[in-house]
């Protein structure tokens, strides 16, 4: 069963799952896919190209799917996509993607909360958390498990690491690494996030070998295909170093390094 306030506005093409709960001065547009089980609060707006999916509760005012900011984008068919599980607070906004079938993305799990903006081609992976007011430039990417503290700036393009702990008002203009914590402005490595590896269940083994590796990374200076090799020469016995590995490689807008000014 589908409840939708009478005030509410759902074209008869969009895709609506079962048990899915609309509420007042909602707009879901044709294109619009929407997951078993998902609540919408009042006046959420859902544009063409959006697709979420079961069990995500969508708050007040929240605007996902509108046309990117960017002077690039020309009318193509993009999209929106909202893993299962997901949580958006009020008013959050999140831009579809620049270029033809390409999507701006949330991961399983993730909280997003209230004034976020995930701007057009961002990438969020599973069980990140979003502070009220975070901004994330075009083309970002959150690794899994991230948290970025309120109203942090993100630059477009920057990456952020699995694991990593962003402090609030952060101006991240970098890539942070994997597992690290980062702060200020602009943002720079402030140690690793030891609470939430030890949450996570990691070993003191493989704690101090990420400690290690952060070392290497942040303390030092190697040249990038230098850095790879040192990692897969010396941890190639953890898991982890495969974090770091593709860190490195996928890296944009490199990475500051404690001794950066």
């Amino acid at each position: 069963m589908i409840k939708v306030h009478p005030t509410a506005i759902v074209s008869q093409k969009a895709n609506i799952g079962d048990e899915v709960e609309i509420g007042p001065y909602c707009i879901i547009e044709d294109d619009v896919t929407v997951g078993n089980n998902a609540r919408l609060a009042n006046n959420v707006l859902l544009k063409n190209g959006t697709r979420v999916g079961k069990n995500c509760f969508i708050s007040t005012g929240a605007c996902l799917g509108h046309d990117p900011q960017d002077f690039h984008y020309k009318g193509e068919k993009s999209f929106v996509n909202i893993s299962n599980n997901v949580t958006i607070r009020e008013y959050v906004v999140i831009h579809k993607a620049t270029g033809e079938g390409l999507e701006t993305f949330v991961g399983e799990n993730s909280y997003l909360m209230c004034y976020t903006h995930l701007g057009h081609n961002a990438k969020v992976y599973e069980n990140c958390t979003l502070a009220a007011y975070v901004v994330l430039g075009g083309h970002v990417v959150v690794e899994k498990e991230a948290f970025l503290g309120g109203a942090s700036a993100f630059h477009q393009f920057v990456r952020v690491g699995r694991m990593c702990m962003v402090g609030g008002l952060a101006k991240v203009v970098q890539d942070i690494p994997p597992f690290v914590m980062s702060d200020g402005n602009p943002a720079k490595p402030k140690g690793l996030n030891l609470v939430a590896l030890r949450r996570s269940g990691f070993s003191q083994e493989r704690i101090s070998a990420i400690k290690r590796i952060y070392k290497i990374l942040i303390e030092e200076i190697h040249p990038k295909d230098d850095l790879i090799n040192i990692i897969k020469r010396d941890f190639s016995e953890y898991e982890e170093h495969k974090d770091f590995v593709e860190f490195i490689m996928k890296s944009k807008r490199g990475f500051r390094r404690v001794q950066d000014k």
